[in-house]
């Protein structure tokens, strides 16, 4: 059974968040993390380039897939399940 859908992606995580909007003000801001060596790194590292966010800090794994969180939220946009694949920390 298919239930039908409206999904988007977005580079996020508190600490990424907070790094992106020091960076907006201004700020000289580096931030130090995990990534996996997969698409969603490279697209996670590629937008915190574009903030000016330093990314020397971070490493890249072969052995985890970068993190991830999928919220699945009902019609008036309250959560009903919240996946966390985290296994790279």
């Amino acid at each position: 059974m298919s239930n039908p859908v409206v999904s988007s992606r977005s580079p996020g995580g508190v600490a990424r968040n907070v790094a992106a909007g020091l960076a907006h003000l201004g700020h000289r801001v580096s931030l130090v993390t995990a990534l996996g060596c997969d698409a969603t790194g490279d697209e996670v590292r590629a937008a915190l380039e574009s903030d000016q966010i330093e990314t020397s800090g971070i490493i890249r794994s072969m052995a985890c897939d970068t993190a991830s969180y999928t919220a699945v939220l009902d019609s008036e946009g309250e959560l009903l399940l919240g996946l966390a694949d985290t296994a790279i920390y």
